[in-house]
């Protein structure tokens, strides 16, 4: 090795590793097996495990392999940024590679050196890869030119595929001073977006580094049998033979994959699917499964009206164990002697002066003993094996965190199903979540029926003990480092509509979730908030872009609420209309905003833009261009007969019913009049019908 490379003690190989013992131990081995200079690199692990049992495997491992670093996830960033900053080389590696031919780690520095214009090198490109795994398409190759014995390099700029994907973190080593120049800026938190956001960026080395290394036949692939990430949804095999549960059952049983049988194989993707063979193991009956404890948490304040009901739910659940975990935050009724008529050893309960519900669900936290928490509310209730279901998708599902329900089942006062269900959507993509959240000013995940991991609070600290909407709080500080999965084959979780509580904290409520929603405009890029974004490439663009998107999102929330202490949301609607239009003044186009015209033709231009919204579906941005257009004292025909319209799509019947008759007091409006007699024949239905669901009002004209 001459002196233009790192020394052994300064190259770096970093596995990264979930939930995958056996495969883990399957990376390490055929890595054995094929470093020709094994001692040209120390190893690390960076593991998380979902479960104590998983937890257990990674310490066997730690134990058989001495000679490696096993480093244990609490904080991924820096933790990532702590390993390879005293490194010169690091070879990322993930726990589905295999290695196939014998490689020397200095052959490749010494490549490296001599090829300054190489980004990195690849362990898994070559010309043998005729097809990308991930979109299942034949790539065409690049132009390759020898670089060394055995060795190519091609221009990864534009290149299809794989092939113009230099920067990932599945076996290719990179120099760590010019990667770290790049990570130090990026808020990644597991290596999916690691990997996202270092080849997003990968642009900035196009003109420096516009070379790739690799060797001539591919030394490793990824065999990507299963999933354990929730974070991207990528292709993956199917097989239940090798699901995550499946390969740990066998891992317990001493079985290892055989990696000698790889040696030689020549893999025509860089992620490939092939059959594992295994070795080893015993034909003792498996010893019965493990299942982890479960505490159902329960917060309750003067709740002995449901109560009663809410626990015999919990008892009459067929899954063991589990412990209910009580807190009464200060109940000043019976709730207290009910809950001491109950002498079940699984029961728990804490008594602490009044605070709030965050409170009761922090100390819930603090004491419980679970490895999954069950949010059971007190005057809620839940079906039948509606534990087994959602510990069973947990468990086989452990790439996630947080578990919630495919939908709530409303019950009244009584406890009858009212006819209706809320209903969640699957979002596997934490980013994705991130901007719904902004958008919507609201939670599209459950609290009530989730079952999460204890551990997601070591990792993200406690609630808030705001007064309401502590859930949605906490999710905008923290959904990009959780992981969801919605358990779609859940038991029925009955949720009870009452007419009191949080629910009517209405100002409380409007001001807490403004604050948060302010909160994320400083935690997260602005790409993440507005996707959007990313399409616009001058910076002074993006800048008014991002202003009025935040201008016009807090007016949304206004009008959403409207009526309903809607202010926190309108005064920060006008701040950021204030930046929109400094920085429309500063790039010279204010002249050519509609939030700047001048005479007749600003309002009739803000309606044009009003209706567009309203046809689009997004009634909330077309109430806030309808207010500006009345806000000149400009009178528009037609105008209060497409507010009623967004009022309708709102579900704001009594606002859309006076709507109508503003414009009939003005005007003849066959349109209007129509909707009118809609909207009072819809006031004679039962409650559970909303008229949103079936109005399809006509949409004015703006001409």
């Amino acid at each position: 090795m001459n002196a233009s490379q790192p020394t052994q003690s300064n190259i770096l190989g970093l596995v990264f590793s979930k939930d995958r013992a056996m495969q883990l131990q399957a990376v390490l081995d055929s890595l054995r097996l094929h470093l020709r200079d094994p001692q040209a690199m120390r190893l690390a692990v960076l593991f998380r495990a979902s479960s104590p049992r998983v937890g257990d495997q990674y310490r066997r491992l730690r134990t058989r392999y001495p000679d490696v670093a096993f480093v244990e996830e609490t904080e991924f960033r820096s933790q990532v940024l702590s390993l390879i900053r005293p490194s010169e080389m690091v070879l990322f590696a993930v726990d589905d590679n295999l290695f196939v031919r014998d490689f020397s780690i200095g052959d490749i520095c010494a490549a490296l050196a001599a090829h300054p214009d190489a980004i990195g090198f690849s362990l898994r490109l070559g010309r043998n890869i005729h097809r990308c795994y991930m979109r299942d398409v034949p790539p065409a190759q690049p132009a390759f030119i020898p670089a060394a014995p055995e060795i190519v390099k091609f221009s990864w700029p534009g290149a299809p595929h794989d092939f113009g994907y230099p920067l990932e973190v599945s076996s290719s080593l990179y120099r760590t001073a010019e990667l770290l120049a790049l990570l130090e800026q990026l808020p990644f938190t597991n290596p999916n977006t690691l990997e996202g956001l270092m080849a997003a960026n990968a642009q900035l080395y196009a003109a420096a580094r516009p070379g790739l290394l690799c060797f001539e036949q591919s030394v490793a692939f990824c065999n990507p049998v299963n999933l354990v990430q929730t974070v991207c949804p990528n292709r993956n095999g199917a097989d239940p033979a090798y699901s995550v549960q499946r390969l740990s059952d066998l891992f317990d049983q001493g079985h290892s994959i055989d990696v000698t049988l790889y040696s030689g194989f020549v893999p025509q993707a860089c992620h490939q699917e092939a059959e594992l063979v295994f070795r080893g193991g015993t034909e003792t009956k498996p010893s019965p499964p493990h299942r982890p404890l479960v505490t159902v948490e329960m917060a309750a304040y003067n709740a002995a009206g449901h109560i009663r009901r809410a626990i015999e739910s919990i008892l009459a659940q067929d899954y063991e164990p589990f412990e209910l975990l009580i807190v009464d935050d200060g109940s000043t009724d019976d709730t207290a002697a009910i809950v001491a008529e109950y002498r079940d050893p699984r029961i728990r309960s804490i008594h602490q002066d009044h605070a709030n519900y965050a409170a009761a669900r922090n100390r819930a936290i603090g004491e419980a003993k679970g490895h999954y928490l069950l949010v059971v509310d007190s005057d809620d209730t839940i079906a039948p094996g509606y534990i087994q279901a959602m510990v069973a998708h947990a468990e086989q599902n452990p790439g996630a965190d947080y578990y919630y329900p495919a939908g709530l089942t409303l019950v009244d006062d009584a406890g009858r199903p009212t006819g209706v269900v809320w209903r969640y959507e699957e979002i596997r993509d934490s980013r994705v979540l991130i901007a719904v959240l902004f958008t919507l000013g609201k939670s599209v995940i459950p609290e009530p029926g989730s079952l999460v991991r204890r551990s997601l609070y070591e990792r993200t600290g406690l609630y808030r003990p705001v007064e309401t909407a502590a859930d949605f709080d906490f999710l905008c500080r923290n959904a990009g480092q959780m992981r969801f999965s919605r358990v779609a084959g859940s038991m029925p979780y009955y949720y009870r509509v009452g007419s009191g509580g949080l629910s009517r904290k209405y100002q409380q409520r409007n001001e807490i979730t403004a604050a948060a929603l302010e909160e994320m405009i400083s935690r997260y890029p602005a790409e993440i908030l507005y996707p959007q974004l990313a399409q616009v490439s001058d910076p002074a663009e993006r800048t008014c872009r991002f202003h009025e998107y935040l201008m016009m999102t807090f007016y949304s929330h206004a009008q959403t609420n409207a009526g309903r202490f809607s202010e926190p949301f309108r005064q920060r609607g006008d701040r950021y209309r204030t930046l929109m239009i400094e920085s429309l003044t500063k790039t010279g186009r204010l002249s050519q905003s509609v939030w700047s015209m001048t005479g007749n033709q600003r309002p009739l231009e803000l309606f044009r833009c009003a209706v567009d919204r309203l046809r689009s579906g997004r009634p909330d941005e077309a109430l806030v261009y309808m207010d500006e257009t009345r806000s000149g004292g400009f009178e528009m025909s037609g105008l209060d007969y497409a507010r009623a319209v967004a009022f309708v799509q709102l579900g704001r019947n009594d606002q859309a019913i006076a709507a109508c008759r503003a414009e009939l007091n003005r005007r003849p409006n066959p349109d209007a009049e129509q909707l009118l007699t809609q909207l009072g024949q819809w006031a004679s239905l039962e409650p559970s019908v909303s008229p949103n669901q079936t109005a399809n009002p006509s949409i004015v004209s703006t001409t």
